[in-house]
């Protein structure tokens, strides 16, 4: 090959030189650089034959079709990556996010970054691909939970505490999925979803009225705000009496309070509003049940009660052993079969 040649071949490598950008024709303007410095400086005497030109071309060959198939796996890689965090979207996953930190939740969007491909959560939250340990199917997850609740309609639970931090629990009247989330309804009106659940059981008869209509609910915590306290109404007779309530009683969707002599009084028929009991009616209902409190130094003290007196501070229940016990102090009152 003559020096003539070996000029215009370097002449043309010059000119590609300033419109090649790749890396496979960086490579090749390269070894042409280091080729054509070789041919160029070579001992006329003894220059490159032609067999050693033509080897150094097929290494050239060579390594352009090794770089170009690592280039090809690359993107084969990350476009089976790409795919591959692309198919999560909408599922459940496990990973760990950029401090390590173990990660939960559902895959919103597919991420392409410098620092590779990443899932985000709907916070906004960022999850590595490569970090996932786990994925499960987001209906999957509502199918499993769907068929777990089936089971708690009719049964009471408790749910945390809501805005006003009341407790939250009552009696499952069904279950139904509102937004993607399993939901329970309570008697009531009130809803929680199955993640917010504590505990679940079966009611006891006393949490029954949970099933019952608002009115009648509001009847029973009204009755129940009664225990203690002196009220005027009809008997089951139809006869007007007064007297201390002992306890209260729903029948079919009626409440009844019981006073402490037996007598029933719809609430319906209640009139005036109910009060503190004085000592003509501690006299009338109270003598002879049992009563159990705290006396005026904080001492527990039981014992029958004889009698009972209006103080300046308050009506005082006299029991059989002299001693006095306030009756806002009264922690129970126990009818003589009770006790």
């Amino acid at each position: 090959m003559s020096v003539n040649t070996i000029a215009s071949t370097s002449a043309a490598v010059t000119g590609l030189s300033t419109s090649t950008t790749s890396t496979s024709d960086r490579n090749d303007l390269d070894f042409m650089t280091l080729l054509i410095a070789q041919l160029t400086n070579q001992d006329p005497l003894s220059p490159m034959e032609d067999t050693d030109f033509t080897s150094q071309l097929a290494q050239l060959e060579a390594l352009e079709l090794q770089m170009s198939m690592n280039e090809t796996l690359t993107l084969m890689r990350t476009d089976s990556q790409l795919q591959a965090a692309t198919a999560m979207i909408g599922k459940d996953v496990v990973g760990t996010d950029d401090t390590g930190e173990l990660i939960t939740g559902t895959v919103a969007a597919v991420l392409q970054t410098g620092d590779g491909i990443q899932l985000q959560l709907p916070d906004g939250t960022l999850i590595d691909a490569d970090s996932v340990t786990a994925v499960t199917s987001a209906e999957s997850s509502v199918a499993a939970e769907l068929a777990a609740s089936t089971n708690a309609v009719g049964m009471w639970i408790e749910a945390g505490y809501d805005s006003a931090y009341q407790p939250i629990r009552g009696i499952v009247e069904k279950v139904g999925v509102v937004d993607g989330k399993v939901t329970l309804q309570l008697y009531g009106g009130e809803s929680v979803t199955w993640d917010q659940v504590t505990s679940m059981r079966a009611p006891t008869s006393d949490e029954s009225w949970y099933t019952f209509p608002d009115d009648v609910r509001e009847k029973v915590e009204a009755a129940q705000g009664m225990l203690g306290q002196t009220v005027s109404g009809l008997s089951t007779e139809g006869d007007h009496v007064t007297g201390i309530v002992a306890n209260a009683e729903l029948s079919g969707t009626d409440v009844y309070l019981i006073l402490f002599d037996g007598t029933y009084v719809n609430v319906e028929s209640l009139s005036g509003e109910p009060k503190t009991p004085d000592a003509e009616d501690a006299l009338r209902d109270l003598v002879g049940l049992t009563a159990a409190g705290l006396d005026e130094k904080g001492n527990e003290i039981a014992g029958v009660i004889v009698g009972a007196e209006d103080r300046e501070d308050g009506m005082a229940l006299i029991l059989e052993d002299g001693s006095s016990l306030y009756y806002d102090a009264v922690l129970e009152l126990t009818l003589p079969e009770e006790a």
